[in-house]
């Protein structure tokens, strides 16, 4: 589907009874939960090493090495909510995914949006409240992040959690340099370029600007297309290697 999307052959979708409609592309760049079931659904079929690796370029600590399984949008009952503004009793983080000895919640945000604290602590609190039994637990906030990881206060939820390990930012431009890098790496197995290659496309897609447009790219992208402001456009696409 994603392909179908990228190349303009996914058509378009009817909104109402008055011919209004809406193409697969501009609705993708508009649902956040897309580009969350589109990017992680391919981390899924990574190597083991090669998630690990990005899980250590994310998080930096934390053994990432025997993936189980993740969970898109599971929702957490809180106990006692009456500390927070928003008084709903559920919580929905993007995703939760689970290692053998760890587990991490993520919560994302697309370009444009930003984190906001209280999200991430009733994250966390819901994760420790559920019945099931619970891990060293890791949070990543992805997009929107600022300065936020900074002011944060950790400490307080790991006196009442002490199972809570740490808390990273990290932005979707800077993922995209990240796995660009390790597509260039000879040691990172044919395959998982390829489903690294897959999950930059859905960053771009998605409008993420996920390599440094230098004059080197600019004299290659010459090299096939007359450079004029509306060829521009593409650059992004149509240089990657």
């Amino acid at each position: 589907m994603l392909n179908a999307i990228i190349h303009g052959k996914a058509g378009r979708i009817e909104l109402n009874s008055n011919d209004e409609s809406i193409s697969w592309r501009q609705l993708y760049r508009e649902r956040e939960d897309l580009l969350t079931a589109a990017f992680f659904s391919r981390f899924s079929y990574l190597s083991e090493l090669t998630q690990h690796k990005l899980f250590k370029l994310w998080l930096g600590s934390g053994d990432f090495t025997e993936f189980e399984s993740i969970e898109y949008w599971p929702s957490y009952y809180l106990d006692d909510d009456s500390a927070y503004e928003h008084k709903q009793k559920r919580v929905e983080p993007d995703l939760l995914l689970q290692f053998k000895e760890l587990d991490v919640l993520v919560e994302i945000k697309p370009p444009g949006q930003e984190q906001y604290h209280e999200q991430w602590q009733r994250e966390i609190i819901g994760y420790f409240e559920q019945d099931q039994a619970s891990k060293p637990l890791y949070f990543l906030a992805i997009g929107g992040v600022g300065k936020l990881i900074s002011s944060f206060d950790c400490s307080t939820i790991q006196t009442q959690f002490p199972d809570f390990k740490n808390i990273k930012g990290i932005e979707w431009q800077t993922i995209g340099y990240q796995l660009r890098n390790m597509v260039k790496q000879t040691s990172v197995p044919l395959q998982d370029k390829r489903i690294l290659r897959d999950m930059l496309q859905a960053l771009e897609l998605y409008g993420v600007r996920v390599r440094k447009l230098g004059w080197k790219s600019l004299q290659e992208f010459n090299e096939h297309y007359s450079v004029t402001l509306s060829a521009l456009d593409i650059w992004p696409l149509e240089t990657a290697k």
